[in-house]
This record gives C-alpha cells, sequence and structure tokens, in this order.
C-alpha cells in the first residue's frame, strides 16, 4: 500500500449543522472518494461477534459475504465513552457502506494493526459487492444517508 489515510471527524470538520455521523462512515465515504482497495475500521475488541462479546453465547464473526443479512445478530446501539462515539452497531454500518462501493473493509483491534496489514487472518473481513455502481460523491452521500436510516442489519441494498 502507497497510502493509508487516517480520518478523524472531530470540532475542526464536524460542527452540529453538518455532521457525518461517526469516524467510522467518515472513513467508507474517504475510502470511496479516493477509490480505495480497502479499508480497515480499528476497534477496541479483535473482531464482530454475534452478540457482545462478554455473553458466554457469543460467537466470533470472521467473514460477512456482500448483502449477507446480519439481523439475527446483536451489536448493541451507538455508545459515547472515553474513546469516542461508536461501537458495533456503527462498525457494521460503515463496513457495509463501504463494501456496497465495491470495498473491502476488516474491523479489528488496534492491537493487532500490523497483523492485518500484513495479511494475517484477523478480525471481521466484509466482502466488497462485486459489481459496485459508479457514483459520484452526492450519490455516495445519498447511500450512507440510506444505510444509516436502515441499520447495521440490514443491507443497504435492500
Amino acid at each position: 500500500m502507497r497510502i493509508l489515510p487516517i480520518v478523524n471527524e472531530n470540532d475542526t470538520v464536524a460542527t452540529h449543522e453538518i455532521r457525518f455521523g461517526d469516524n467510522d462512515r467518515l472513513a467508507a465515504l474517504v475510502a470511496r472518494l479516493i477509490r480505495a482497495d480497502a479499508l480497515v475500521l480499528l476497534s477496541d475488541i479483535d473482531c464482530l461477534y454475534t452478540a457482545p462479546p462478554e455473553q458466554p453465547s457469543a460467537r466470533p464473526i470472521e467473514r460477512v459475504a456482500f448483502g449477507e443479512d446480519l439481523g439475527a445478530f446483536e451489536f448493541g446501539s451507538v455508545v459515547v465513552n472515553s474513546v469516542g462515539t461508536g461501537g458495533a452497531a456503527t462498525k457494521v454500518s460503515a463496513a457495509r457502506l463501504a463494501a456496497s462501493f465495491g470495498i473491502g473493509t476488516l474491523v479489528t483491534s488496534a492491537d493487532l494493526v500490523a497483523q492485518a496489514l500484513s495479511g494475517e487472518a484477523v478480525g471481521t473481513w466484509f466482502d466488497p459487492n462485486p459489481a459496485p455502481v459508479e457514483s459520484t460523491l452526492t450519490g455516495a452521500l445519498h447511500l450512507a444517508s440510506q444505510t444509516a436510516a436502515a441499520g447495521a442489519g440490514a443491507s443497504p441494498a435492500g
């Protein structure tokens, strides 16, 4: 890789009137804008789980096929903590958005970034759309708003 953009929505790019919603969504949109080959979303957990990771029934999710229904899984809601605004639900939503643009997306822990960038099988991989529709940035922003309205479980396409 020749370029690794790091995107962070903060007070210099966000106001109450103009917000992308979260850093993950902003990263997905920037990945689309620069036509990235892949997107890595970092978290404080090693991968996504079928339920909150502290629950005994939680199982790791290694791969999500494009358009796969995740409605049966429990990703929780958006949370605000000392690290930032987000949570698994925002990761899923942003990963689905990037995948819809044809960008494979990995969700993993910041502690595993070296392994991820060296190609090791870590985290949760979202397969890219095999036939993404070429769109304008305006179209991408519209799709982002549809994905946000659909929530984490539903596919952005429907």
